[in-house]
């Protein structure tokens, strides 16, 4: 007899609802790039259980190349910003899905809606309700304005929690 898809989810689900730390939660002083790249690593290890031997999620060269292409700003006495760190948690999250073009449109247009605290704090909440969402087999239902750009990372979160839910349940081993 055939499983259904619910049980082979059930069984198998190995994906789990994320929650980045929000903006308060980010560290409040600036960071140098191994003490960024070490918590950006841990953060996103935890939350989207990748393993050590996987690789950095983000290394000094993507760091170093995301500020060369204005990504991010770049540091102050070799010292990186909250901002910097939250924006590369977005980046990290939506990379498997979006081009940094896209992702760096998407931060701009955040960015340019709320305060760079709402802009990631709402980038957060909507993440987790996508990824409960997608592990529970629901879609999310859209934002009373999905047109605008404060709503915007409701698709973005979506996409990116369909994927990792397909990947953790069917894909990996």
């Amino acid at each position: 007899m055939e499983k259904s898809v619910a049980e082979i989810v059930n069984k198998k689900n190995g994906a789990k609802i994320i929650e980045l730390p929000l903006w308060d939660q980010l560290p409040n002083v600036d960071l140098y790039l191994d003490q960024m790249l070490t918590y950006i690593d841990d953060v996103l290890r935890r939350e989207l259980g990748r393993e050590a031997a996987e690789g950095q999620i983000i290394t000094g060269t993507m760091v170093n190349n995301y500020v060369k292409k204005a990504f991010i700003k770049a540091p102050t006495k070799k010292r990186y910003d909250k901002l910097a760190v939250a924006s590369l948690i977005v980046i990290a999250v939506l990379k498997s899905v979006f081009t940094m073009d896209e992702i760096s449109k998407l931060i701009t247009l955040a960015i340019d809606s709320n305060t760079p605290q709402e802009s990631y704090d709402n980038f957060c909440r909507k993440l987790t309700k996508a990824t409960a969402c997608a592990a529970n087999g629901y879609g999310m239902e859209p934002e009373r304005d999905s047109a605008d750009p404060r709503n915007i990372c409701f698709a973005a979160c979506f996409a990116f929690a369909s994927q990792y839910f397909v990947q953790k349940t069917f894909l990996e081993k």
